[in-house]
């Protein structure tokens, strides 16, 4: 189980980016969930080399972690900006 925490948290990042596509843009719900994807990028990496659970598979998930959560914070709220 202590192999997996690291993965655990970048799919908890996963799951809590989904969100950030329908919460109104810059309102105290994006802020929150945006907060806990930051701060579960910063720590997966760090729990994965001090348990030793470090592999391609953690990295490569990493990696779609951040392009969902990239896409889902700001993506696809553009036209909100504009329409507002």
């Amino acid at each position: 189980m202590k192999k997996y925490i690291a993965n655990i948290v970048t799919g908890s990042r996963i799951i809590f980016s989904l969100p950030l596509s329908f919460v109104p843009l810059l309102s105290v719900w994006f802020y929150v969930l945006y907060l806990f994807c930051g701060l579960t990028d910063m720590i997966d990496g760090a729990i994965a080399r001090k348990t030793g659970a470090v592999s391609d598979f953690g990295a490569r998930l990493d990696t779609v972690a951040d392009l969902l959560n990239a896409m889902a914070s700001g993506g696809g709220q553009n036209e909100y900006i504009w329409i507002k």
